[in-house]
């Protein structure tokens, strides 16, 4: 064979593979990111082959034995445990048939045949020997001889890479099999599944030739062309998830800016919408801006409202980074900004973040023609105070809208013209309040520690006004305590009892105690309350459950039965059953499958459909995880204790159904 095609085959080829693998990584990373499972499989592929091509050329450049030999033990470890399962599992993940156990045996498989390659190819090894000359470069590659006892090292390493590839191909044609269909290849080209189960045999074919022929520049050819069949696959699944996100996004936002507006939201599930949004800083105030025009009605002048959130989206990237800040379109030509305030000393953060907000200012009016007004609210130093600084946002956004020009209000400067404001604890009350709506007792404590210093330094200068502020006091807690989902009947009761006592009270002493009983009471009641109607709900659950445990069933389903939200559900079945709704849902199954194994003669393939499992094979590897045996073995171990041996010639007794089952007609979640 000629030199130039031994440098082609050995050299050219596998770098120029590398190569491109190495570009198609970058290209996925940078410009295609994207959320889906399948796309993570995809990259590890792309790096690991363009690894595993490039280390072709350090395998004959780094001088004789025994660098050759170590180099192809890693690079073919690299190929069976990485490459080939992470192609394997980036298709399973997008077909939706990832399970623990199928990735742990894909996994576990690739290790054990790249160990096996790597045993026997260090045990078969004799040496090296030199594939070309060129110039002054010298190739050499490791020896191993064919039909060498007692290990046979060519022979085994050669049989490893034929049941990776043979699995390869096997795995994507049975895919491909089931798949098949009458569509002309116009319409199978667009189909995701198709594609990356195509690239798959491609490589995998290419790579049985390549080993068969030791020609192996064809699977190195080959695979360029099996990438780009595959990545046109995931590009379809990463595009598939980010329309889902997409579609997601409006509600994860208008779920912030409920939670944010009444105060409910906590550092985790804010945390958790923020992640959904792709953000990662955890914000510590609130900003709302609004357009004003002359001429025209800004609520309904959604071209201009589409062009202060772009103006504002520009500016805020520059100034505070992408993943510093949250835009939230509200009502009323509305836009309420969530962001982290700059990095700067204390005394320095107003002012560097007002400036900012000039320059967003100007820019925004500037893009629309029309006036903007924003209001600032403080600085939180908790999450959970977010909806205080909305509602400062809100006061200070109505201030300056009584402006002809643009206005930027900051809440302290509305304060500082009204003292009784800067002097009543109205924040620390808001907190108090806040926390009692969430029935938040060990919260309340604290914000009432803190409400109480502060109220009474108040009242200490305007004694005249304890008995008024106490009334109004009573009312934002009992309403808080409605808006919280307390019983409104029991709130009223304890609204009239609190307000007859407040005619009794006549000094701060007893003022202090009785604020602290009325606070902590009211937020008991609430917690009392929800425990009673959670209790009720998740026993109407477990009652729906046991009763259509037989057809397909979700946890929407039950939430739709029992009239709450599907999320709100599902927290609180596993807050109050420490389980999840699906382990619940499998547990009731598995119980049914128990007793029909014992008293029937059904086989197991009609009890996994009966019982609500749309696959048997998913429900004979689900009773073996609960269980610990097989259902075949649990009807054997079971009749056997029970009946005791069967005499020779015996027939086993016939056992009838405890209730009919019946398995119902239409498709669903098991």
């Amino acid at each position: 064979m000629s030199i130039s095609i031994l440098v082609f085959s050995n050299v050219v080829a596998p770098m120029t593979t590398g190569l491109l693998f190495c570009l198609f990584f970058i290209y996925f990373v940078i410009a295609s990111p994207s959320k889906a499972p399948s796309f993570r499989y995809f990259l590890v592929f792309l790096l690991s082959f363009g690894v595993f091509s490039f280390s072709r050329a350090l395998q004959l450049l780094l001088g004789p034995y025994p660098m050759p030999m170590i180099i192809d033990d890693l690079r073919v470890f690299l190929l069976c445990a990485v490459v080939s399962p992470s192609i394997v599992l980036a298709a399973d993940v997008f077909k939706q048939q990832r399970s623990s156990g199928r990735t742990k045996l894909i996994a576990f498989t690739g290790v054990a045949l790249g160990l096996i390659y790597g045993l026997f190819n260090t045990l078969g090894t004799h040496g090296s020997y030199v594939v070309f000359r060129a110039g002054g470069l010298v190739a050499n590659d490791n020896l191993t001889p064919s039909m060498l006892p007692p290990f046979f090292g060519r022979e085994v390493t050669l049989a490893v890479q034929l049941v990776v590839a043979i699995s390869m191909v096997l795995f994507s044609s049975l895919a491909l099999f089931r798949r098949r269909t009458n569509t002309e290849l116009k319409e199978m080209l667009k189909d995701k599944n198709f594609l990356v189960n195509a690239g798959i045999a491609v490589f995998g074919t290419a790579f049985v030739v390549g080993s068969l022929a030791e020609q192996w520049w064809i699977y190195y050819a080959a695979s360029i062309f099996s990438a780009l069949l595959v990545g046109a696959g995931m590009l379809m699944d990463a595009q598939e998830v980010h329309r889902h996100y997409e579609k997601l996004v409006p509600f994860i936002k208008e779920d912030i800016v409920q939670n944010v507006a009444f105060s409910e939201v906590s550092q985790a599930k804010l945390a958790e919408l923020l992640n959904g949004l792709g953000k990662r800083s955890d914000p510590d105030r609130f900003v709302v801006m609004r357009l004003k025009r002359a001429q025209t009605d800004p609520a309904g002048d959604l071209a201009a409202l589409e062009k202060a959130l772009e103006g504002a989206q520009d500016c805020f990237n520059r100034l505070f980074g992408d993943d510093r800040y949250v835009l939230l379109p509200l009502s009323e030509a509305r836009i309420g900004v969530v962001l982290r305030s700059p990095s700067s000393p204390a005394s320095e953060i107003e002012a560097r973040l007002l400036d900012a907000l000039e320059e967003a200012r100007e820019n925004v009016s500037s893009r629309c023609a029309a006036q903007l007004a924003i209001g600032v609210g403080r600085r939180t130093n908790r999450i959970e105070d977010l909806g205080i600084s909305y509602r400062e946002a809100l006061s200070a956004l109505e201030y300056a809208e009584q402006f002809e020009e643009s206005t930027i209000i900051h809440v302290d400067d509305v304060e500082q013209s009204d003292r009784l404001v800067l002097v009543y604890p109205a924040r620390e009350k808001e907190r108090l309040v806040s926390q009692i709506r969430l029935g938040d007792v060990e919260g309340t404590r604290a914000a009432l520690t803190e409400f109480a210093g502060r109220f009474r330094s108040f009242i200490e200068q305007r004694p005249e006004l304890l008995k008024v502020r106490l009334y109004e006091l009573v009312g934002s807690i009992v309403d808080a305590a409605v808006l919280g989902g307390g019983n409104a009947q029991k709130l009223d009761e304890l609204a009239h009892r609190y307000t007859s006592d407040i005619d009794l009270i006549k000094d701060l002493d007893t003022a202090g105690h009785w604020i602290e009983q009325v606070a902590i009471e009211v937020a008991d009641s609430i917690v009392h309350f929800r425990k009673r109607r959670m209790n009720a709900l998740v026993a109407a659950a477990i009652t729906y459950v046991k009763e259509n445990y037989q057809r397909p069933l979700s946890y929407s389903d039950v939430a739709k039965e029992m009239g709450i939200s599907p999320s709100y559900f599902k927290s609180m079945f596993k807050l109050e059953m420490r389980t999840t709704f699906v382990d619940y849902l499998t547990e009731v199954r598995i119980d049914a499958a128990k007793e029909l194994l014992l008293t029937t003669d059904m086989s197991i393939t009609q009890i996994a459909l009966d019982i609500g499992f749309s696959s048997p094979n998913y429900f004979s590897s689900t009773f073996h995880k609960i269980v610990g045996t097989s259902a075949k073995e649990y009807r054997h171990a079971r009749v056997v204790d029970q009946e005791g041996p069967a005499e020779v010639g015996e027939q086993p007794r016939s056992r009838q159904p405890l209730r009919p089952f019946h398995r119902a007609q239409t498709p669903g979640q098991t």
